[in-house]
């Protein structure tokens, strides 16, 4: 799958527009991802219009969309899967978006700064986590980099997962005299990991077979029993 994808990338037709409209849309959403988690973290300005943000991340999925099928209708019997593949990643950093709409608008309810919760260095750290990888998957998304790309699926399925779970139980379990700031909390915990298993969606498509794309497990299914034919 890795490898089709880098021979459809280099080539230049409207597959490959659609491919650069893909890593402009994953930068812009990771400038938004940073804004608003300055805000809901910090209590600082943002210095970008989300909704108006959102609906362009809207934009470039129908562009997006719209050159996928162009290409279709023009090439009918290539790059079907490469061109599934792309809708698909389109579609993850789409709900990338959203989940960070969803980031801001808890720092509108919360509207204050969470730095004074004593869950503040947990989730920061889990934060961090996913800014690193907005990182490596737009340079393994750019660069055909496998390596990093695995990196992003092993640091969400092994590691910040993990993480998020065990903050959503201490809340769940221990909670704490602000119920608002509990809230809060609880919710950005969910919406961290949401955004990560997107970027490791789209990471699994640099390194997983067509039909594991989505799942950690990199396999072949090759040990899947083969249906007996009745006689």
């Amino acid at each position: 799958m890795f490898n089709e994808l880098r021979r459809l990338w280099s080539k230049e037709d409207l597959f490959t527009q659609a491919q650069k409209k893909t890593g402009e849309m994953l930068t812009k959403n990771e400038e938004i991802f940073l804004s608003v988690m300055g805000t809901v973290m910090n209590n600082k300005k943002m210095n970008i219009d989300i909704y108006k943000a959102d609906k362009e991340t809207n934009r470039y999925e129908i562009k997006i969309r719209k050159k996928i099928i162009e290409h279709l209708a023009i090439n009918p019997r290539y790059d079907t899967v490469g061109s599934l593949v792309l809708l698909g990643i389109a579609k993850d950093i789409e709900r990338i978006g959203d989940f960070s709409k969803n980031i801001y608008e808890l720092s509108q309810i919360h509207n204050g700064n969470l730095s004074k919760s004593r869950y503040f260095t947990e989730i920061d750290d889990i934060g961090k986590n996913v800014i690193e990888n907005f990182r490596l998957t737009s340079e393994a998304l750019a660069n055909f980099d496998k390596e990093k790309a695995k990196k992003v699926m092993d640091s969400h399925h092994k590691v910040l997962k993990k993480k998020a779970d065990k903050v959503l139980k201490d809340l769940l379990s221990k909670g704490g005299k602000d119920q608002k700031t509990t809230l809060v909390c609880a919710l950005l915990s969910r919406y961290l990991k949401r955004v990560d298993a997107h970027l490791a969606n789209i990471a699994s498509t640099m390194v997983n077979p067509f039909h594991r794309i989505r799942f950690q497990d990199t396999s072949d299914d090759t040990n899947i029993p083969k249906i007996k034919k009745k006689k």
